[in-house]
């Protein structure tokens, strides 16, 4: 669904550049950004999941992938433990990781995710990676 929508998005709007596509989300959207980056290979160039984890497993095997997570100190375990797990096997497997630990307290950590000055340039550096 999400990969008909680019392609219909792309063709609508020629002058895209479909190796900078970014995917990002906040909470159960972050786990949509985890999970668009995972099954949409080759399709995005980066992602910026927030106050998310997800299963490790499904990037296995990824090349290229480039994330920067960002949640709060105080996040559920789950989701600090799966992210931190998800970004070793990105790294892993020649991609970029960064994550950023906010101090505070709660769930809201796209207020200051979003608010983040070195994120945009970082993003906008992402490229997307396709092996021949």
């Amino acid at each position: 669904m999400l990969y008909h929508y680019l392609a219909v998005r792309t063709e609508k709007y020629p002058n895209v550049d479909t190796k900078r596509l970014y995917v990002t989300g906040l909470s159960s959207g972050g786990i949509g950004a985890f999970d668009a980056l995972a099954k949409y290979e080759y399709k995005f160039a980066g992602a910026v999941p927030i106050s998310a984890g997800w299963d490790p497993n499904m990037f296995q095997h990824k090349q290229g992938v480039a994330v920067w997570a960002f949640y709060n100190d105080d996040e559920k375990k789950f989701t600090q433990d799966s992210c931190e797990k998800s970004m070793q096997e990105i790294i892993k497997n020649g991609g970029v990781a960064r994550k950023t630990v906010f101090n505070k307290k709660g769930h809201d950590a796209w207020s200051w995710a979003y608010a983040e000055p070195e994120l945009i340039p970082w993003l906008f550096k992402q490229s997307l990676y396709c092996p021949q």
